[in-house]
């Protein structure tokens, strides 16, 4: 006999299951955003072609290894609620 309520039950499980693994994956980590802050420090100190120096794509390109590491980081504290002092401890 079919039964669709356990049937919607059992995708929506799977789904959620599925969904929640995602989510967890795409939030960095407070380890990933501490490497991520010691990345942006250390091309923070390149100079670039808007410092007097020669064009650099990991520094001044568009999609380049400093931009993103900026967006990285976007990702996890350009959020409501973050505390500056997160911030300025891991930039």
């Amino acid at each position: 006999m079919f039964r669709p309520t356990v049937l919607l039950l059992t995708i929506s499980m799977v789904f959620l299951g599925l969904l929640s693994a995602v989510s967890a994956a795409a939030i960095p980590q407070e380890t990933d955003l501490v490497a991520l802050g010691q990345t942006f420090q250390s091309l923070r100190k390149v100079k670039g072609h808007w410092d007097g120096a020669d064009f650099n794509p990991v520094i001044d390109a568009p999609n380049g290894e400093k931009h993103q590491v900026m967006q990285q980081l976007f990702e996890a504290y350009g959020k409501p609620g973050v505390v500056s002092a997160e911030i300025v401890a891991t930039m």
